[in-house]
């Protein structure tokens, strides 16, 4: 995701850093907190060419829980984003992405299908009198 995020135009790239440092603190940035940007910004982007604003669902993750105990804001929140946008976890290895829209986190699976008769438990045929 590094790699992709160096293939963004100049001005997106520094467009959506513009973005993820107005919505973090600046503890977020401090020495040894945060590694480079780049696979969040390379997430944001995709976010985006899926229709989603990338201001306010970079808030919607960062309000879902605190980051100061994160040891890798970066990875806390590009996890967050691509649950949020049902983005494949490993953008490397998953080509398929669909335009059906999937099963958001926290929302129950759909029911199961009906057991087959063959399937439903013994019942007698004797009836008591």
């Amino acid at each position: 995701m590094q790699q992709q995020s160096r293939t963004l135009p100049e001005q997106k790239r520094r467009t959506l850093e513009s973005t993820i440092r107005s919505a973090l603190p600046d503890t977020a940035f401090s020495p040894g907190r945060a590694a480079d940007l780049g696979a969040l910004i390379a997430t944001l982007a995709q976010a985006e060419q899926i229709g989603h604003d990338p201001r306010g669902l970079l808030k919607e993750a960062i309000a879902m829980r605190e980051l100061d105990t994160a040891q890798n804001i970066e990875d806390v929140l590009v996890w967050r984003l691509r649950r949020l946008t049902d983005l494949p976890a490993h953008p490397e290895t998953d080509h398929r992405r669909t335009t059906t829209p999937q099963r958001r986190a926290g929302f129950p699976e759909p029911p199961a299908a009906p057991l087959s008769p063959l399937a439903e438990p013994h019942r007698s045929s004797s009836r008591r009198r």
